[in-house]
């Protein structure tokens, strides 16, 4: 996010229950790993949370986990492509 942009908790919150809902291939487990289960969903049913960086961390999370997870796909269709050659 640019720094000039600003984002309010109540907006962060809403973007990363659309991100968090979003998720699949095992991305949700990844970012548990970095982000206890307990908080993200405390996150995600409090309405009045307040952190906002927390929860702007917690979307990079799963932005980067996502990207390792497209790479790993990609890697893996690469050698099946290169074996069945």
């Amino acid at each position: 996010m640019n720094k000039e942009q600003t984002i309010t908790a109540s907006e962060a919150r809403e973007k990363l229950l659309v991100v968090w809902t979003k998720c699949e291939f095992g991305v949700k487990e990844r970012v548990k790993r970095l982000h206890s289960h307990r908080t993200i969903q405390y996150i995600l049913e409090t309405e009045t949370y307040s952190n906002t960086d927390k929860v702007l961390e917690i979307i990079e999370s799963v932005k980067a986990v996502a990207q390792e997870v497209k790479d790993e796909a990609e890697a893996m269709n690469s050698s099946i492509q290169k074996s069945l050659s």
